[in-house]
């Protein structure tokens, strides 16, 4: 007689889970550590500008939003809701990435030179 896995919520201690559960649970925490670890760095680095702080305001109130909003996750896909694992701070993170690399960065400024006529 074949054996049946015996699968359980993966919030018990010792809690047994698929595989297919395993996956977005985990990209769900290396998420929340790339976002832990490195948001110090990425905020204290540049000076807190229009771009930066748009991507800030923006990051952060999607982040609370979802986090304190449930009923938005009502109508995501099984998969996407272990990914955000019911707070905001996944959706901040891919949020504040992409605008990263939408929002265009300025320019640096260009010190004007005096041309004087070579004689």
């Amino acid at each position: 007689m074949a054996k049946t896995p015996n699968h359980s919520s993966p919030y018990q201690l010792d809690g047994k889970i698929p595989l297919k559960q395993t996956i977005p649970l985990g990209l769900q925490h290396v998420l929340a550590m790339f976002v832990g670890n490195l948001s110090p760095l990425l905020i204290t680095k540049e000076p807190l500008d229009g771009r930066n702080a748009s991507i800030v305001a923006v990051s952060l109130g999607l982040g609370f939003g979802v986090g304190s909003a449930t009923a938005v996750q009502a109508f995501m896909p099984q998969w996407l809701k272990y990914v955000f694992g019911g707070s905001g701070i996944v959706p901040a993170a891919i949020i504040a990435i992409l605008l990263n690399i939408i929002l265009p960065k300025d320019r640096p400024k260009v010190a004007e030179v005096d041309e004087k006529p070579i004689k």
